[in-house]
């Protein structure tokens, strides 16, 4: 029989959740090496259920990690299905098509059981101060360019350190010291949110997750829906044109699509040879980034008085729960290139031209 939970029950639940999220950022903050940890916070911590599903994440996180980490969480399980982990593991990766789009960010994730059962994961995201390869530099052509790749394995195997790993990262980047620093930071946050989640999970009487996790999403979602749903149905187009990237400039469109409580992104139509240019130029970002700004820029937008105020905190999560999709041109595009998505950066350009203008015109005392 599903559990159910009072409003005081719940809200106590979900600050405790916070509380645990925000503690392993603090941690990672003081134990990293690099400046890009300790000064810039570029990264980001999480709290997923068995699924990978965002349950919660911390207050100072990068809002693009927030929306790549639980997917990457689901990748691990692809490649690691819950009968393959065990407690102690770290699952380790900078897969450009499982994460963020390059290489220097690497998702760390912990999977978290109770009672021999898988029960959530724990992940962390964090800007890497190098990966080896060309420095900061947006001249590489291809991802072999970039630096080391590290493909979806055990970084810890039932808390056993793989060594090898260790060798391979320190003997490929330019500060070993720092950048296995900030992994260990990582590996850090992994152990306090999972050593804070058992204590609730103990205090609360919870097996599992699933129906703590059924309720916060559900939340979620029909508070973004509702929210949603307040926007005119319709489709509305804007883009824009590159410059100074490229010798040959290249327009980004989108048609954004309002259907009852959904969204639809469409990026079809993009020219100025998009793929074989843009991907000379080392502006190409991967799907799940593209997906991550989007939502993001979406929860940022909606008016306040929109949303549900004792889960608004949540509505970040609701958007990559459910309730959004993304579509892309393929005009001469190969099938590797398919999954190449425009840069973060201009995709937030052009979704705030067009929500913007439609927030100002349906409530147009917040444009004062």
């Amino acid at each position: 029989m599903a559990r159910t939970f009072d409003p005081i029950e719940l809200e106590l639940l979900w600050r405790r959740l916070i509380s645990m999220v925000d503690e392993a950022a603090a941690a990672m903050v003081r134990t990293s090496f690099s400046t890009l940890v300790r000064e810039s916070y570029d990264f980001s911590c999480v709290i997923t259920d068995a699924a990978g599903q965002s349950l919660v994440q911390a207050s100072e996180s990068i809002p693009s990690f927030i929306g790549t980490l639980p997917e990457t969480v689901k990748h691990f399980l692809r490649f690691f299905p819950p009968d393959q982990l065990a407690p102690g593991d770290v699952l380790i990766t900078n897969d450009i098509w499982l994460g963020t789009g390059h290489l220097p960010d690497i998702t760390l994730a912990k999977p978290i059981f109770k009672d021999g059962k898988l029960v959530a994961f724990s992940a962390t995201t964090a800007h890497a101060p190098d990966i080896g390869g060309k420095i900061r530099s947006p001249e590489p052509r291809e991802v072999f360019e970039e630096g080391l790749q590290i493909p979806p394995m055990k970084m810890i195997d039932a808390g056993k350190t793989d060594e090898t790993l260790v060798t391979i990262i320190r003997k490929n980047v330019r500060t070993p010291d720092q950048t296995m620093g900030d992994l260990w930071a990582q590996v850090v946050a992994l152990d306090l949110m999972e050593d804070r989640l058992r204590v609730l999970m103990e205090g609360y009487d919870l097996p599992d997750l699933t129906d703590l996790a059924r309720e916060i999403q559900g939340r979620c979602e029909t508070a973004m829906r509702l929210a949603i749903r307040e926007l005119p149905d319709g489709t509305y187009h804007s883009e824009v044109q590159t410059d100074g990237l490229l010798d040959k400039p290249i327009t980004l469109k989108m048609a954004l699509t309002i259907k009852g409580d959904e969204i639809m992104m469409d990026f079809a139509g993009i020219v100025g040879g998009y793929v074989a240019e843009a991907t000379v130029s080392g502006m190409s970002w991967q799907l799940y980034f593209d997906r991550a700004f989007s939502y993001i820029n979406y929860s940022d937008l909606l008016p306040a008085t929109l949303k549900t105020i004792v889960f608004g905190y949540l509505i970040a999560i609701a958007a990559s729960y459910l309730g959004f999709t993304t579509s892309r041109g393929t005009e001469g595009v190969g099938d590797a290139s398919t999954r190449s998505v425009v840069m973060g950066s201009i995709l937030i350009i052009l979704s705030d031209v067009i929500l913007v203008k439609l927030i100002f015109f349906f409530y147009p005392q917040m444009s004062v």
